[in-house]
């Protein structure tokens, strides 16, 4: 049967009695917990709506969702394997990798560095296009609770910053269009200081 017992600094061990032997049990279980709630994460990320990847502590594409393909175009053998800096734009490569090596970084100082949350970026579909997307990511670590890899969710944003760009120029020709009325405005009033 199974007994738990209370040590003197308050944290609790599990034993298993089999046959009059006492065999301590409590880092098994405890591994046992980890591997469990490890596959529940697996699975909702694999099985979620939103786009998902898994690297490892390399920076290693290890897992990759369906909307994904959905996003980029690119099937998930196409991308195993490969670092995921190889899919970010040029222009945001040097910021996700840092961004990639602190969270990857195995050092104790650096436990609150290990998420971020609502990091803008860029990264390339199949055909070329630049998809603009929002990521969220924290840290997966094994069984003896080492990091190893990350967990990214990303949201689609390209519309939004279509839209933008969009609105940008439209304020730009407005501005533009703006002076010109008040340039307009202010020769037919004072005609003579085109003839001077």
């Amino acid at each position: 049967h199974n007994r738990t017992i209370t040590n003197s600094d308050g944290s609790t061990t599990k034993f298993t009695i089999w046959h009059g032997v006492l065999v301590n049990i409590t880092k098994q279980k405890k591994i046992e917990g980890e591997k469990l709630k490890d596959f529940k994460n697996e699975e909702l990320m694999l099985n979620g709506n939103q786009p998902c990847i898994g690297i490892n502590r390399c920076g290693i594409l290890t897992e990759w969702n369906e909307p994904m393909t959905e996003l980029t175009g690119m099937e998930m053998v196409d991308v195993m394997g490969k670092p995921f800096i190889s899919m970010v734009a040029d222009f945001y490569k040097k910021k996700v990798d840092a961004s990639i090596r602190s969270l990857l970084d195995p050092t104790p100082e650096n436990q609150e560095n290990r998420t971020f949350s609502n990091q803008h970026f860029t990264i390339m579909s199949k055909s070329g296009l630049e998809l603009h997307v929002c990521a969220t990511c924290e840290p997966r670590q094994d069984t003896s609770g080492q990091l190893s890899g990350a967990i990214f969710v990303f949201q689609d944003t390209t519309a939004l910053q279509e839209v933008r760009k969009e609105k940008e120029n439209a304020l730009k020709l407005l501005d533009a269009e703006k002076n010109l009325s008040s340039w307009l405005s202010h020769e037919i009033r004072n005609p003579l200081s085109i003839a001077l």
